[in-house]
């Protein structure tokens, strides 16, 4: 044969006979081929080339050198990616901006979503997130993309990541602690320890607290944490109440309804904190409604075994995690979320592409899928900064909805004067300011999922030093998505700036809490500019800088008052590591003696205050137990350093 000779030219040889297999399309996306000449009709529904590989005609690759082939594959991925480029572009452009906007009431989401003007910024709040894309109808597939997963660029912001700071090393020695307080205390000790059995029987199961236990939890849990109907949670509650309870997911989401119910409290202390605060009185674990609340908890778990991979299979799971999160188990509470992600990815994969909006039914059931899709994506954004494993591979789907849909009406019949139409009036108060809460939660936290991984990367802190202008830069960036977001928020969750304005109802007080964190994080590099390079900076950059250091002192104080008034919820576990950080970075300033950087006047009283709240919580929690260790050692440190008598700094108000 003439090596000059061009593939094409080659005349087709007889082929032997063989079995057919699937065409090179249909491998790839692995589904079944019915082996169609020229194109089999899966390749021709979504209008993509189709060929046969293992043919030996005139086009086979394997009548080609292996170059060729080589290059032939690359031209098919290639065409295949800008065929659906242009599909999905056509699609978009074809698409009427009015189809994609959702009724409201009173406040239209967009208020807290963002301006719709278009921000040149990093992480412009106008923008869609990265791997979200907005599709134009209900029939767009879900799809799997590899690659898409963010990276893990969140080392560098957990609480463990100051035991690395020099000047926190210069307090507590050389030998780091811990690489993992979450990992390394809870893996010898048994986390998920319960009510024992002579325990539960004082505090049995009544059928008769059913439906108040679950109507507690949601005025008090589900406000904050939509994700089911609660028309639907008291009816699963009535029906146990009258029929008892049975082994199915209704039943099992009144158990863990009723366990939330017990525990259920504001999450806040109201009214004005003193600086060092009484006992919590959600504390010890053999309080009454403790127990009661494992009983039932206990009784629910018997079900989850039985759970599949429904809707109100995965809402029993994400409720679960939800539980041991208010009991400090987080490992227990990591591994429900786990779980309850890895369902809610088989049931969209399975289902391929999200339910109709014909009929009432699907479109409940459209709103609860979003709502448990978003919430999942934000619990495990939650723990990606504080406990070091991997999230699961949900974030990597195309979801077509940006954000959940809120409900057209009241969804209880309580709330409505004409239970029949109950679903297509206004929204009532509670349940709009509910929300409006819920979406305000989402869009910071897609917001702070861009724009953290600009300043925390793998490389550690000392990347701060060598590009402090781009921290400066980027900082002010954030600062103004952050504004955008804040100003967004409508006046019935609108917490006060100012940090020691703190508000008294429950919503607005933790929306304080999330913007005082965000913006201390991106403030966080400038504080270790200032504190590691200590003058021997450029004038310029400096003074650019030393008033974000500045600001991130000022917000460790408030935080710390701030989660003073914390009580047993959902993030208590997050609130106790954010207190101790914020300690620890008060310490490594006073530490540093700078005098352009001065502490809080009052941070002897501030540790103490922290101190208070991880020795209450950490009877609890092997982990928080430790980490009230390692900042009593870092706290005596510091004041020995100075001077400062031991019996001076344990005692309140010496």
């Amino acid at each position: 044969m003439d090596d000059t000779q061009s593939p094409s030219s080659i005349d087709p040889s007889p082929s032997r006979k063989r079995k057919r297999t699937a065409c090179q399309g249909c491998r790839d996306r692995r589904v079944k081929c019915d082996n169609g000449r020229p194109a089999c009709q899966s390749c021709q529904k979504v209008k993509l080339p189709c060929v046969y590989p293992d043919e030996d005609g005139p086009g086979s690759a394997s009548r080609y050198d292996p170059g060729s082939v080589e290059i032939l594959q690359q031209l098919r991925d290639i065409r295949a990616i800008l065929d659906l480029v242009y599909r999905e572009q056509k699609t978009q452009s074809a698409s009427s901006p009015s189809a994609h906007q959702t009724q409201t009431h009173r406040h239209h989401p967009q208020s807290i979503l963002g301006s719709s003007t278009s921000h040149s910024t990093p992480v412009a709040f106008s923008s869609r997130p990265a791997g979200i894309h907005h599709c134009s109808e209900y029939g767009s597939s879900i799809r799997s993309v590899a690659g898409e997963r963010p990276p893990l660029v969140f080392a560098g912001i957990g609480a463990e990541s100051l035991l690395r700071w020099p000047r926190v090393i210069e307090i507590l020695g050389s030998q780091i602690p811990t690489q993992s307080f979450v990992l390394e205390y809870t893996v010898n000790t048994d986390e998920a320890g319960c009510a024992s059995t002579s325990e539960r029987s004082r505090y049995g199961i009544r059928e008769d607290d059913f439906l108040p236990l679950c109507r507690r939890f949601l005025n008090l849990v589900h406000v904050r944490n939509p994700i089911l109907e609660p028309s639907d949670m008291e009816q699963y509650a009535k029906e146990a109440s009258e029929n008892g309870l049975k082994w199915d997911a209704k039943s099992c989401l009144v158990l863990l309804a009723c366990a939330l119910g017990c525990l259920a409290s504001p999450g806040f202390t109201e009214g004005s904190t003193l600086l060092l605060n009484p006992v919590d009185d959600s504390l010890p674990k053999d309080h009454v409604e403790y127990e009661r609340a494992e009983a039932y908890f206990q009784a629910a778990s018997k079900r989850i075994g039985y759970l599949g991979t429904g809707l109100p299979d995965i809402q029993c799971l994400y409720l679960a995690g939800i539980y041991e999160k208010h009991m400090l188990r987080i490992l227990q509470a990591w591994f429900w979320t786990q779980q309850s992600c890895a369902r809610l990815h088989a049931y969209l994969l399975c289902k391929g592409t999200p339910v109709s909006r014909v009929d009432g039914s699907s479109q409940n059931d459209h709103r609860l899928e979003q709502r448990l899709y978003w919430s999942c994506i934000k619990a495990e954004s939650e723990f990606m900064r504080d406990i070091p494993l991997p999230r699961s591979a949900l974030i990597e789907l195309k979801y077509p909805d940006s954000f959940p849909s809120p409900p057209l009406g009241p969804s209880r019949p309580d709330e409505s004067k004409d239970t029949a139409d109950s679903r297509d009036g206004p929204l009532s108060e509670n349940e709009e300011r509910s929300w409006l809460f819920y979406l305000a939660e989402l869009a910071l936290r897609r917001t702070l999922d861009q724009a953290l991984p600009l300043f925390y990367v793998r490389e550690g802190p000392t990347t701060w030093l060598q590009n402090i202008d781009y921290i400066v830069k980027q900082s002010s960036h954030v600062e103004e998505q952050l504004d955008i977001w804040y100003n967004h928020l409508p006046p019935a969750i609108q917490p006060d700036l100012d940090p020691d304005i703190s508000p008294d109802d429950q919503l607005p007080f933790f929306l304080q809490g999330r913007l005082m964190g965000a913006r201390e994080a991106i403030y966080r590099p400038a504080l270790y500019y200032i504190l590691h390079h200590n003058g021997r900076g450029g004038a310029d950059n400096w003074s650019a800088v030393l008033p974000l250091a500045i600001e991130c002192v000022r917000l460790a104080r408030a935080m710390i008052k701030h989660y003073a008034r914390h009580k047993r919820h959902g993030g208590i576990w997050f609130a106790l590591r954010a207190v101790w950080t914020q300690s620890i970075i008060i310490l490594a300033t006073v530490n540093a003696g700078i005098d352009y950087l001065e502490p809080p006047a009052d941070w002897l009283e501030l540790v103490r205050m922290s101190l208070q709240m991880l020795q209450q919580w950490g009877s609890e929690s092997a982990d928080i137990r430790s980490m009230y260790d390692v900042l009593v050692r870092a706290f005596l440190a510091t004041t020995i350093k100075l001077g400062i008598r031991e019996d001076e700094i344990l005692t309140p108000g010496a």
